[in-house]
């Protein structure tokens, strides 16, 4: 899928970890995982939750912008 790809590609730069999509449900989680070095996702100890809230915001505002340069197959018009 053209958009669940572009949000792949928002999840490192913002610091976030892509847990799974599920139907058209796209779940993330920040402050819980970091990249362990080896390709997989270690947990944290602990986290900052404002410096995680500001990830989350930050990617979901990515998000919109990405989606709106998809359209939608059976309409052409971009993904609301």
């Amino acid at each position: 899928n053209d958009l669940f790809s572009k949000f792949d590609a928002l999840c490192e730069p913002h610091g976030v970890a892509k847990i799974e999509t599920a139907g058209d449900a796209y779940l993330v989680s920040s402050g819980v995982l970091r990249p362990d070095g080896e390709g997989f996702h270690a947990v944290l100890a602990g986290h900052d939750p404002a410096d995680s809230a500001r990830r989350l915001l930050a990617f979901a505002a990515d998000m919109l912008a990405a989606a709106a340069t998809v359209t939608m197959p059976h309409d052409g018009q971009p993904v609301q």
